[in-house]
């Protein structure tokens, strides 16, 4: 994966349906975003329990930073209202 462009993380229990709804414009995810010039496909680079499932997404994702993903995985309440109080702060500051 060395020098791959990471688009996108997700968790799947199904694969090949994963990679149906993926490829589907029309599908609910983040994917659709990506532009229709743009040859990609899903690799598999982890398994895993469901249990430990949540924390490896969550582990992916800070470490690939993909360019697709709309919400960061598996973020509870209390961290996603200090992320926003961080944000709030942060547009206070540049005006």
């Amino acid at each position: 994966m060395s020098g791959a462009l990471i688009l996108y993380i997700g968790k799947t229990s199904d694969l090949a349906k994963r990679r149906r709804e993926h490829h589907c414009k029309t599908n609910g995810t983040a994917s659709r975003k990506i532009p229709n010039h743009i040859d990609w496909d899903i690799v598999q680079i982890d398994e895993c329990t469901d249990a430990e499932a949540p924390a490896r997404e969550r582990y992916w994702y800070e470490t690939l930073k993909p360019l697709y993903n709309e919400r960061y995985p598996n973020r509870g309440k209390q961290e996603y209202d200090h992320f926003r109080y961080l944000q709030k702060k942060a547009q206070r500051n540049l005006s």
